[in-house]
């Protein structure tokens, strides 16, 4: 699998996590959901909570090669 650099982590977790949950912020504590978003990203690496097909595929979606 390609190597994502911590930066390309937060931006995933930006993109993939919070993203599809903002029209739904309004509806319900907006509060709620960024502290969950916060704890998910600051304890959890995407390895932990994404599978790799779905991390190759988001990393070849956004630029990113694999490092030899």
């Amino acid at each position: 699998m390609a190597h994502i650099s911590r930066t390309a982590q937060m931006n995933f977790y930006d993109q993939a996590l919070k993203t599809p949950f903002e029209g739904m912020a309004e509806s319900y504590s907006g509060e709620i959901l960024e502290n969950a978003v916060e704890f998910i990203s600051a304890n959890f690496d995407p390895e932990e909570i994404f599978s790799e097909d779905q991390l190759t595929r988001w990393a070849k979606e956004n630029g990113f090669v694999e490092e030899k």
